[in-house]
């Protein structure tokens, strides 16, 4: 069954590719992750190992609720760990630990993994306007949105 919807493909693609990501993981005996998990680590990685809780939500594109129930599974594997700003109480960062760190360059190899396979056969022009349409699709659905 063929079915030509935007959002059937980005959901099947996205699937496939979280699929990816379990098996990875498993593969690299990381046991106690899931690609959810994954997805947070990840994102912590790429920006110096701390974020807000809605700076998660936004990169990995799940509500914050979702996002907190996935934090204190990743808390309490000792991955990651919530801490009060020093300039403002009211701000908490989720920090990588050190065995949350430790995982980095592994997190990374698998990333780039994932977009060697995602962009398999693409020519780097065809890359590039991906990643410029979905940058914009992103952005007509933020600007609906804010209406």
């Amino acid at each position: 069954m063929s079915v030509d919807f935007v959002l059937y493909s980005l959901n099947r693609a996205k699937k496939l590719m979280h699929h990816y990501v379990d098996q990875l993981l498993k593969q690299d005996g990381f046991e106690d992750l899931v690609s959810s998990y994954a997805d947070i680590l990840t994102s912590l990685h790429f920006n110096e190992g701390q974020l807000k809780m809605h700076q998660i939500s936004d990169l990995v594109g799940k509500d914050k609720s979702t996002v907190t129930v996935l934090v204190n599974r990743l808390i309490d594997r000792d991955y990651i760990l919530k801490e009060k700003s020093q300039l403002d109480k009211r701000v908490t960062y989720i920090k990588l630990t050190e065995k949350g760190k430790s995982i980095q360059k592994d997190f990374i190899a698998m990333a780039n993994q994932v977009e060697t396979i995602a962009f398999t056969d693409f020519t780097n022009d065809e890359i590039n306007s991906f990643k410029s349409y979905m940058n914009r699709l992103q952005t007509n659905f933020e600007e609906v949105m804010k209406e």
